[in-house]
């Protein structure tokens, strides 16, 4: 009898392990929390004399993707780039809510 007891479980186990379909929930909120430290910029998209949109990287510590944003720049922004990489990091970052972080000195010779 008990073999049987055992048995029955094991098939319980199976149907539950294998169940066909989603089970619905109400909504449920999970957070995670990741640290951003980089980002990394590449062009996805330019019109000429009008804007451009990067393709932004957000990356950890380790250089590990942590997320990807698209920052559009146009309008004023736009005009006031000429050719300034500088002036792309600084405007992407303030788009994004970042802080450059200072750079650090050179150490001396």
């Amino acid at each position: 009898m008990r073999a049987m007891v055992g048995f029955n479980f094991y098939i319980l186990y199976i149907e539950i392990m294998n169940y066909p379909s989603n089970v619905p929930i109400e909504p449920s909120v999970i957070t995670e929390v990741k640290t951003i430290t980089n980002f990394k910029l590449s062009t996805q998209d330019l019109q000429l004399f009008t804007s451009v949109t990067f393709r932004c990287e957000l990356l950890n510590d380790n250089g590990s993707l942590i997320d990807l944003k698209y920052v559009v720049i146009d309008g004023d922004d736009y005009k006031n780039w000429n050719n300034d990489d500088q002036y792309i990091i600084n405007k992407v970052a303030e788009k994004l809510g970042f802080v450059i972080k200072p750079s650090d000195p050179a150490p001396s010779a």
